[in-house]
């Protein structure tokens, strides 16, 4: 999975880069057709917003988090991803049976 993490109104950070990207890999044992994920780790004011979108098959999944810190919005998004993944997993591996009747 290709991570790209961009900083706004945040120092740059290789800490902060290393955490989404490990914590993102974790994701991987979830579901395991996740393409890349774009990580967006926002300053506003004491606050600290993380946005990550992971492009899947099917529609792109997206969380935004705001926590006091970089590392608990990361966290947090990460595991709110998990939870939709679950759901996207059971939702497109459900195999609908063929019903067509052959005479």
């Amino acid at each position: 999975m290709q991570t790209h993490v961009t900083f706004r109104n945040l120092d740059s950070s290789d800490a902060l880069r290393q955490q989404a990207e490990s914590s993102l890999g974790k994701l991987g044992r979830v579901y395991t057709r996740i393409d890349s994920a774009h990580v967006t780790l926002i300053g506003e004011g004491l606050e600290r917003k993380a946005e990550i979108r992971l492009v899947v098959p099917g529609p792109d999944l997206f969380c935004s988090e705001q926590r006091p810190s970089a590392e608990a919005a990361i966290e947090a998004c990460v595991e709110s991803l998990r939870r939709l993944l679950v759901k996207h997993k059971e939702k497109h591996n459900t195999h609908v049976p063929d019903r067509t009747v052959w005479h």
